[in-house]
């Protein structure tokens, strides 16, 4: 059994992990959006930052599905975005 620090280590090399490969996809999002798309809501930044004003469940509990805050937090960044 591994004590609560190894715990961190193996989950903070997981998130290393899987952030290099979300971060290679959104890279091809960005690309894509530049050439063909009228507006990017980037929702992984926009996230990041609210997390930084609540803790991060209270926008998604599992890191994917959005709670109604988390929500309304796409809802009011796309209407911003598109509203010209």
């Amino acid at each position: 059994m591994l004590s609560g620090r190894d715990d961190i280590r193996v989950l903070e090399y997981e998130v290393d992990d899987w952030r290099d490969d979300l971060d290679k996809k959104l890279q091809v999002v960005r690309d894509l959006a530049a050439e063909l798309a009228d507006a990017l809501v980037p929702l992984d930044g926009i996230f990041n930052t609210a997390a930084c004003r609540r803790e991060k469940s209270f926008w998604t509990p599992d890191g994917v599905h959005p709670t109604p805050a988390g929500h309304a937090l796409i809802a009011e960044r796309w209407i911003s975005s598109v509203s010209f």
